[in-house]
């Protein structure tokens, strides 16, 4: 008797896990795991299956075509972001990775409109200002660029590559301390993602700058304490 309710159980466990393969979640998540691991293309064909079950996600086909860029397959890109606007008409992260499309192409005009639909529908989307001033900026509108890269610093975004890049471009208009401060934004970022080899790159740009040391001292410091590294 023993040995038919341990088939049983069996049989029925075996189901379950069978109904949780043959699920959206399940296969989001295997393809996200997938792009996170720089397998992209294993991840495009994960968020295929996925939209099997759930075609008219946004979600799903947001991230296909996040996929489909890291695996520089830009035009499939594009359809999965038009795909999510179809769904999602306010969905700014579509417009958004729509209008880093066009700058791949070169048109500055579809971009900035891209940009601009996305501020409109999440007016603290940093990056999408952080591009508009980009633009402004090569088209030699400087009081424009700076309005928008403030509006983005304001926000804040937890990506240390924007302050990176950020601290580039004031760096490069001779505003020194306002490019400190951004690489000093950048440093405190990867000192909490552990990354002490970023974070003591951004110290070394932060000493060409020669400009207030005590920042520097203070992320130095911090370094210090965070991580195991030491400064003679």
């Amino acid at each position: 008797m023993k040995k038919i309710y341990l088939l049983i159980f069996i049989l029925i466990l075996s189901k379950g896990y069978a109904e949780t393969l043959n699920t959206a979640e399940h296969w989001f998540q295997k393809g996200y795991n997938s792009n996170k691991n720089g397998k992209y293309h294993i991840a495009v064909l994960q968020y295929q299956k996925a939209l099997r079950f759930s075609p008219e996600d946004a979600v799903i086909n947001l991230n296909m075509g996040l996929a489909y860029v890291n695996d520089g397959k830009n035009m499939e890109a594009l359809e999965c972001f038009k795909k999510v606007i179809e769904i999602d008409s306010c969905n700014a992260a579509a417009y958004y990775n729509m209008g880093l499309i066009h700058y791949y192409e070169g048109n500055t005009e579809k971009e900035m409109e891209c940009y601009q639909k996305a501020i409109y529908f999440d007016s603290n989307y940093a990056l999408a200002y952080y591009n508009m001033g980009i633009i402004y900026y090569n088209n030699d509108d400087t009081e424009k660029a700076t309005e928008y890269h403030q509006i983005a610093i304001e926000i804040g975004t937890d990506d240390a590559f924007e302050f990176y890049k950020f601290g580039i471009f004031y760096a490069e208009k001779g505003w020194k301390n306002i490019a400190l401060r951004n690489f000093y934004e950048a440093g405190l970022i990867y000192i909490k993602q552990n990354d002490s080899i970023e974070a003591l790159y951004i110290i070394e740009i932060m000493d060409t700058l020669k400009q207030d040391s005590e920042l520097i001292n203070k992320l130095k410091s911090k370094l210090e304490q965070d991580l195991p590294i030491k400064f003679k």
